[in-house]
C-alpha cells in the first residue's frame, strides 16, 4: 500500500561495527522483516532470531513494533526514552503469545539490538519525487528518423512484387478444357494415331479352279505391276497345299476313317453309317431307324462298354472295346484310364535374419529352434496353398519372449502376403513355443518369412 502525501514513512539504518552498512526508506507501507532467510527486507545473521521475523507489522495505516524477551532496545515516547523492559513493565507493550507489540506514532523513533547488529528507524517524510529527465527538442527524434531505410526499402518493394502477383492472377482468364472434339485435326493426328482400314479378303477359288486359272493364266509382261498385284504368289499356293494335304490326312485317320469307311454286301456303295442303321436310313424318326439295326449289340459281361460290329453279320459280331479303337486306320489300340491321383502342391518357406532386441540373448539359438520348427508354419501355407496357388508374399513377425523362455505377444509387423487364414494358422503354431533363452526381462525376436510355391 503507497503512502498518502501526508503520511511519512518509515527509514531504517542497518549498523554493525559501528558503521552503517543499509539505509532504506520504506516507501511502500508494509510489514518489515528481519532474519538470515534471503526473502526478508533486512538479511540479520543473528543467531537469536528466527529465519525470519517481523519487526515492524503494518495494522491498518499505523506500524507496531514487535520484540520478544532477551530482545534489548528503546522507543522514544513523547518527551522521554523508555526501553524495552519498561514498556513490558508499564504495560504499554501488548502481549501476544510470546511476542510484545507496541504502536509507534509518526514522531516515534529508537533502535533495536540484535546481537552486534543494530538497527535504527524513525518516521520521515518521503522524498519528492525527482523529475524525469526530458532530452532537449535538438536532441530528440520524430518517428520519420527512427525508421530503418533498408528495411522499409525491402518491405515496400516485397508488398509491391506480391499485389503485382495478386492482379496479374486474378485478371488472367482460365484456359478452359477442350473437348476431345474441339481439338483441332492437325493436333488430332498427334494424338490419336489413326488405325489403317485393312482391304476385304478375296474370294478364294476351288482347288480345281485355282489349279485350272492357273495353268491357263499368261505369263505376266515386264511393263506390268509388281507380282503381288498379278496373283496370289508362291508361298500362298505352297500353303494351301498344306491345308489340303492335313484335310485329307483327317478324313482317313480315327473316327472319321470309321464313319466314311464303305460298309459290304449288298450296300457296299454305302457308307458304315448307313450300313449300321440298315433300311432305315437317316431320314426316318428315330424308332424306325434302330429297328433296322442288324449289325450292332449290347455287349454284356466283362465286355462292358464294348461295342459287337458285324457288318451285316447278326448280333454274334466281335466285341470291341475302347482299346480296340484306332485312332489312326486300320491297328488297334489300348486306352488305360489308370487310377486317379490328385498331385500335391508344395510350397517353400525361407526364414530371413532373425532381429533380437537385446544383446544378452543368443540369436543363433533362438534361430535354430525357429528352423527345425518351419514344417509347422509350411503346412499352414501349402494348405492355403491349393485354394490360391500364385499365393506367395513375405510375413514379418514379432514375438514377444517372456521370462520363463515362452511366447507373450505375437504381432505382424509387415505382411505382404494378404492371406489372414495362413496368418491365423501361424499364430497358432507359435502360441505354444517355448524357446531356449530365459531372458531377465521380456524381449522382442522379429522373425521375416518368405512364402513361395514350388513349380
Amino acid at each position: 500500500m503507497s503512502p498518502r502525501p501526508e503520511q511519512k514513512i518509515l527509514r531504517i539504518g542497518v549498523i554493525q561495527g559501528g558503521k552503517i552498512i543499509e539505509e532504506r526508506l520504506i516507501k511502500r507501507r508494509e510489514d518489515v522483516t528481519v532474519g538470515s532467510a534471503p526473502n526478508n527486507t533486512f538479511v540479520v545473521p543473528a543467531s537469536s532470531l528466527p529465519r525470519s521475523f517481523t519487526l515492524f507489522e503494518l495494522k491498518g495505516s499505523q506500524y507496531h513494533l514487535a520484540f520478544k524477551d532477551g530482545m534489548d532496545g528503546r522507543v522514544s515516547v513523547g518527551n522521554g526514552v523508555v526501553d524495552f523492559a519498561s514498556l513490558k513493565a508499564q504495560n504499554l507493550a501488548r502481549k501476544r503469545g510470546d511476542v510484545f507489540t507496541y504502536p509507534l506514532s509518526e514522531q516515534a523513533r529508537g533502535k533495536v539490538s540484535l546481537g552486534d547488529v543494530t538497527l535504527l528507524f524513525q518516521f520521515v517524510t518521503p522524498p519528492p519525487e525527482p523529475p524525469k529527465p526530458v532530452l532537449p527538442k535538438e536532441a530528440r527524434a520524430g518517428w520519420i528518423k527512427s525508421i530503418d531505410k533498408v528495411f522499409t526499402a525491402i518491405l515496400l518493394v516485397s508488398l509491391g512484387l506480391h499485389i503485382s502477383g495478386i492482379w496479374v492472377l486474378e485478371n488472367t482468364p482460365i484456359p478452359k478444357e477442350l473437348s476431345f472434339d474441339a481439338i483441332p485435326d492437325r493436333f488430332a493426328k498427334l494424338i490419336v494415331e489413326e488405325i489403317p482400314e485393312e482391304p476385304p479378303p478375296k474370294p478364294e477359288p476351288a482347288q480345281g479352279e485355282g489349279e485350272l486359272a492357273k495353268a491357263k493364266k499368261p505369263e505376266p509382261a515386264e511393263d506390268e505391276g509388281s507380282a503381288e498385284d498379278e496373283g496370289p504368289s508362291e508361298e500362298e499356293i505352297r500353303r494351301k497345299a498344306q491345308n489340303a494335304e492335313v484335310q485329307e490326312k483327317v478324313r482317313n485317320t480315327g473316327i472319321l476313317a470309321i464313319i466314311g469307311a464303305k460298309g459290304e454286301g449288298p450296300s457296299a456303295g454305302e457308307t458304315l453309317v448307313a450300313d449300321i442303321l440298315g433300311g432305315g436310313g437317316v431320314g426316318q424318326d428315330l424308332d424306325a431307324a434302330l429297328a433296322g439295326v442288324q449289325g450292332v449289340g449290347i455287349a454284356t459281361g466283362t465286355d462292358a462298354l464294348a461295342l459287337k460290329t458285324g457288318l451285316k453279320g447278326g448280333a454274334d459280331g466281335k466285341g470291341v472295346g475302347i482299346g480296340d479303337l484306332a485312332t489312326k486306320g486300320g491297328a488297334g489300340g489300348k486306352v488305360g484310364t489308370g487310377s486317379r491321383r490328385t498331385p500335391r502342391i508344395r510350397g517353400s518357406i525361407r526364414s530371413g535374419r532373425t532381429m533380437v532386441e537385446s544383446s544378452t540373448v543368443d540369436a543363433q539359438s533362438i534361430s535354430r529352434y525357429i528352423k527345425v520348427r518351419m514344417r509347422s508354419i509350411t503346412s499352414c501355407y501349402e494348405a492355403e496353398l491349393k485354394r490360391n496357388p500364385s499365393l506367395q508374399g513375405k510375413l514379418s513377425i514379432r514375438i514377444v519372449i517372456g521370462t520363463n523362455g515362452r511366447v507373450a505377444d505375437i504381432s505382424i509387423e509387415e505382411d505382404t502376403l494378404g492371406s489372414p487364414a495362413v496368418v491365423r494358422c501361424v499364430r497358432n503354431r507359435i502360441r505354444p513355443w517355448r524357446f531356449p533363452v530365459k531372458p531377465d526381462e521380456e524381449t522382442a525376436v522379429t522373425v521375416p518369412f518368405i512364402f513361395a510355391p514350388q513349380s
